[in-house]
């Protein structure tokens, strides 16, 4: 069968191969997010789609939503764990933001973009330290902005 000059190639019916790969980038992109350890940006980068394309997408496609959701679960968790180990140990830093995270009523809200994140950032801090709190702050960056969506 010929190819009218300017239609797109249909593989499948009622797809064309745009279509289709669109949805196999949305199969995989949980996938990928994993990898990345729930980074939107570089997940997206990978994936060769722009963020706006993922917010779109997690608009139009809850179960794709969800599935990004349940990877996004998974780093809180990590982190979280990363996080009790070090108050567990004793580590100022990480005691602050454990009892600011968990008991904001009795020590205060963390606002990730503003004041406490440079008293925090100020404690004297090995420099893995400080990289590991970074991250984290960039990451509750994340989701605050995705709950604020």
């Amino acid at each position: 069968m010929g190819q009218v000059p300017g239609k797109t190639k249909r593989i499948e019916k009622g797809y064309n191969m745009a279509e289709v790969e669109s949805r196999r980038i949305r199969n995989d992109f949980p996938n990928i997010l994993a990898k990345n350890h729930g980074h939107i940006g570089a997940a997206c980068h990978e994936a060769g789609i722009s963020r706006v394309t993922y917010y779109n997408w997690r608009h139009k496609y809850p179960e794709f939503a969800a599935e990004c959701d349940k990877v996004d679960e998974i780093q809180i968790s990590i982190i979280e764990d990363i996080l009790y180990e070090e108050a567990y140990n004793r580590v100022r830093w990480a005691v602050e933001l454990y009892l600011k995270g968990k008991h904001k009523e009795r020590y205060g809200h963390i606002d990730s973009n503003k004041a406490n994140t440079q008293v925090i950032m100020q404690l004297p801090l090995f420099e893995e330290d400080q990289r590991i709190v970074k991250e984290a702050f960039n990451h509750m960056k994340t989701i605050n902005h995705e709950l604020d969506r």
